[in-house]
């Protein structure tokens, strides 16, 4: 005799985007580091927004102003016409020496290019998986209705 079962309807892609998106964010918030994101960062972050998008990309620590203005290109693109509003981004490496004073003022740069009303929040914290050189983005891109 055959059974019915009840099965659950597929997963849309945007769930499966939603289930990728909250993955990076735990990710986020279970990294400790010399710059740490937490809870309350990522619950102000989500705040007032309706579209969220996210995108995690690996590079060489020398390019990491050019990983990140690659990443918000990119974010910006794929959700245009609507405006980025807040960005969250989380920054990795095999060892807090290897982001250095010089590559936060390029990134500041990159930063600046945005809307001045945007808001940020980022971290940085080390990643032993990592090899020497080697760096982790995950950004968040919070866009308008």
């Amino acid at each position: 005799m055959l059974q019915e079962t009840t099965k659950s309807p597929p997963a849309t892609l945007k769930e499966k985007h939603m289930v990728e998106i909250k993955k990076y964010i735990e990710e986020i918030i279970e990294t400790s580091g010399f710059i740490n994101i937490d809870n309350h960062d990522v619950d102000i972050f989500l705040q007032n927004l309706e579209i969220v998008d996210a995108i995690k990309v690996n590079g060489q620590s020398n390019s990491v102003e050019e990983l990140l203005a690659d990443a918000l290109k990119t974010l910006q693109e794929k959700n245009s016409p609507h405006k980025c509003i807040k960005i969250l981004f989380s920054i990795k490496s095999s060892n807090i020496g290897e982001i250095t004073m010089d590559d936060m003022n390029k990134i500041s740069e990159v930063l600046s290019q945005c809307d001045e009303e945007i808001s940020v929040v980022w971290g940085l914290s080390t990643n032993d998986k990592l090899n020497q050189g080697e760096i982790e983005l995950i950004i968040l891109c919070g866009f308008d209705k």
